[in-house]
Parts: C-alpha cells; structure tokens; sequence
C-alpha cells in the first residue's frame, strides 16, 4: 500500500499566517528601534550644540564681565553656526524658525546676575530644540558662570 506524506492546504496556511505574523511584528521592531536611534543620535547632536553655545558664552564673560553682566542679561537666539558674535536683537527663539542647520533652534537665557550690586555669578541655560516625527525635543544645559579674580 503506498501512503503520499505531505501537508495539508490548511497546515500550509497556517504555516503561513504564522510566518507573516512573525515578519510583520520584527519589520514594526525594527522600524521602532531606527526611530529610537535617530532621535538619540539628534539628542547627541542638541547636546553638542549647547555644550558649544556655553563654552562659547564663558569665553564671552572672560572678555569683559562688567558687559556680560549689564548688557547680556535676557534670552539670545543663537542660531548661526559658527558661533562668532552676540546676535543684534535679544529676544527668545521661540517665533523663529528652525535655522540652525534647518533642523534645529539654539536658545541662550542669561538671568540676573547675583548679588545684583557686584555681581559675581550668572545663572545660564542653554537650550537646543528640533521637531522630528511631529514631536518637539528639547536638550537644555544649565550651569552658572563666574568672574574670576
């Protein structure tokens, strides 16, 4: 007597319905896990960008405290690259548009220098923002600048 082995057309569908199950799910994984890596390596980038922008500020304050004190306090946007000079008009970032690299906005606030009659610190925050996926990422930096003596 000869027996034929093989599959049925049903175990071959569900073989199948598994199979795309399986690949559906590891395409949505990996999709996931791109975005995820592009948007730390844009928060790389921001952090960069700040860590720039307050390097850059604490050599400004070397130049001359008694301007860096008196005339800087407020919010800068900073969105030029490289940075070379103070821009011509205080003012947030926030009605500006995304101008750095045409990804990016480089925010600067300068508070009030403390004690306010001979200053001899500043509180400095810088903030680089970018829009991916419909989201707004924000990386901040905050430290404080002091003269020396």
């Amino acid at each position: 007597m000869l027996v034929k082995k093989g599959f049925s057309l049903i175990e071959v569908l569900v073989f199948v319905a598994i199979l795309g199950v399986f690949f559906i799910t590891a395409a949505v994984i990996t999709s996931f896990s791109l975005q995820n890596m592009k948007v730390s390596e844009n928060k790389i980038r921001a952090t960069r960008y700040a860590e720039e922008l307050v390097e850059w500020v604490r050599g400004e304050k070397e130049t001359d405290w008694k301007t860096f004190t008196t005339t800087r306090v407020g919010d800068w946007c900073f969105n030029s690259d490289p940075l070379e000079s103070w821009p011509t008009e205080t003012g947030a970032c926030a009605d500006v548009a995304y101008d750095l690299k045409n990804f990016w906005k480089r925010d600067l606030k300068i508070g009030d220098p403390s004690p306010a009659d001979n200053p001899t610190q500043v509180n400095v925050t810088a903030t680089v923002s970018w829009q991916e996926g419909g989201n707004t990422y924000t990386v901040p930096i905050k430290t404080v600048v002091s003269r020396f003596e």
